[in-house]
């Protein structure tokens, strides 16, 4: 009896704060499906505590992206729907899948790089909050030995791939031989 008189207590709240077209707006105005996700599951909290705790952490990134300069532009990609199969035993990602997944790990690489930095110390609620954001530099590097810089795979990316690369080239020099041939008789 006492949950639901809170719920409704705190769904009383929302009704007349106009909350639930406040949580869409947010939502529309979110990146990633993932975002807005989480921007329709947000609660109203009545303990303000945790409201100037929420507006502390907002108030910092506001200050960051209007102030700092060497702060990483955010583009987040939505790396989910292709993360979830390979957890469930797909062994493969595609190549557009690739370069959104090394994307994020750079931009992940970069925001932390930021909190790791002495002028990070003025926003210690999100310095706290990305010290428990693990990092995956490896994977990150294996992908560079993989992409170009043109976000193409690489030649040398497998032993296999390069043996197939350096076939098809021989065929082309070829026939482009026997064209020049032909052309000139």
């Amino acid at each position: 009896m006492i949950i639901f008189a809170a719920m409704n207590k705190k769904s009383i709240i929302e009704a007349r704060l106009g909350f639930e077209r406040l949580r869409e707006a947010v939502a529309l105005k979110t990146t990633t499906e993932y975002a807005a996700y989480k921007a329709s599951e947000e609660e109203i909290s009545t303990d303000a505590t945790q409201v100037e705790y929420r507006q502390a952490i907002c108030d910092e990134m506001r200050v960051i992206r209007m102030f700092e300069a060497s702060f990483p532009e955010p583009s987040y990609i939505d790396c989910i729907p292709f993360l979830v199969p390979l957890k469930g035993g797909q062994d493969y990602i595609d190549l557009e899948s690739l370069v959104k997944l090394r994307s994020s790990l750079d931009l992940l690489r970069r925001i932390l790089g930021f909190f790791s930095t002495p002028s990070s110390e003025k926003y210690p609620l999100l310095k706290q909050m990305s010290s428990s954001v693990i990092s995956f530099p490896e994977v990150l590097r294996r992908i560079d030995t993989i992409l170009d810089r043109f976000s193409q795979i690489k030649d040398s990316a497998s032993e296999e791939l390069f043996a197939i690369r350096k076939a098809i080239r021989e065929q082309e020099g070829a026939a482009s031989r026997k064209i020049q041939s032909i052309l000139r008789s």
